[in-house]
């Protein structure tokens, strides 16, 4: 959004976020990897016919996150949330459990495997969402994602908890 002022240089002007706009004017990157089938944003936009609010779906937190929006791309992103609870009307969580039950990608330095779809219940966990390792605008590797994150807690590689301090 920008006028052009008395003197013929661009002005930006102030405008309301709303879901019927289009993204990509000010998010050029994300809009980039909606269109690579291999980020997730880009398989679910191309072959599932998403549009960016299918997942980006808090409109209350994209009001609030746009709110000084001038219709020039922002210096720093900010974030807004993906429900977990939208990934799983299409994810069963059971049957993510069930075909990753032999992965080994999280195996630990003691050679304990936790399943990464069927990790331990606990309050920590509680708080990850799908998004944690799978990210929607990135070409990152899944496993690498999910190993990195994972031992941001469980420092020097050990998921099974109280093994490392007596």
């Amino acid at each position: 959004m920008s006028d052009t002022g008395s003197d013929g240089a661009e002005v930006a002007t102030a405008s309301a976020w709303s879901a019927d706009l289009d993204c990509a004017a000010c998010h050029g990157a994300e809009a980039e990897s909606a269109a690579a089938a291999t980020c997730a944003a880009g398989f679910h936009m191309t072959s599932q016919d998403f549009q960016c609010t299918t997942c980006h779906a808090d409109e209350a937190g994209l009001t609030e996150a746009h709110g000084d929006m001038t219709g020039k791309a922002p210096k720093k992103l900010k974030k807004t949330s993906v429900d977990a609870a939208l990934c799983e009307t299409c994810h069963d969580s059971a049957s993510l459990a069930e075909a990753t039950a032999s992965s080994t990608v999280l195996t630990d330095d003691q050679s304990t495997t936790i399943n990464p779809h069927d990790v331990p219940e606990n309050a920590e966990h509680e708080a990850h969402t799908c998004l944690d390792c799978h990210s929607g605008h990135r070409e990152d590797n899944v496993e690498e994602t999910a190993r990195d994150f994972c031992v941001g807690c469980h420092h020097e590689n050990v998921y099974e908890c109280h093994t490392c301090h007596e």
